[in-house]
């Protein structure tokens, strides 16, 4: 069983593989514990994907959605993170995008994180402790990519609105 899923727009292919190595090699999370899209393993040649996609959502522990622009024009995420609440999941909605663009969805009135926030991915490295998603910490290591990651986060906002 996969204890993160991770819901994202296809479209932001780039954005989610640097969350990702951020996740294993800044925050310790192994690989086999993720279940995202982006990794083309993930779903198998010939099966249907939206069924594994809600087997592993139904298997999972926690669902990140990494929420930009994109995602928030993409229906299927929409649904993604419909399913998730609906199933009571716990949530951790990750933003690119201003707060207010999420008034009307099921996330409006809980705690939201910005990805391109020091602050911020620093208390999601710590909840992912409280979890149980990390088994220990590594503290120096998460902080030697910590800023590169949330430069990269930055940088990747300002292309897409410039």
């Amino acid at each position: 069983m996969k204890k993160l899923f991770i819901s994202h727009s296809s479209k932001d292919r780039k954005l989610v593989e640097e969350f990702i190595e951020f996740l294993q090699l800044g925050m310790g999370v192994k690989k086999a514990d993720i279940f995202c899209t982006a990794y083309p393993e993930m779903l198998a040649t010939g099966r249907g994907f939206v069924e594994e996609i809600h087997k592993q959502m139904q298997e999972c522990e926690m669902v990140l959605f990494i929420i930009t622009e994109e995602y928030l024009q993409s229906a299927f995420c929409l649904a993604e993170m419909g399913a998730a609440w609906g199933m009571g999941k716990q949530c951790f909605p990750l933003l690119t995008v201003d707060y207010r663009r999420l008034d009307g969805t099921p996330l409006l009135g809980i705690q939201m994180r910005k990805l391109s926030s020091i602050d911020d991915m620093s208390v999601l490295y710590d909840e992912l402790h409280k979890c149980g998603i990390l088994d220990e910490y590594q503290t120096a290591e998460f902080n030697r990519r910590l800023s590169k990651f949330v430069e990269s986060v930055k940088t990747s906002a300002q292309v897409l609105s410039g």
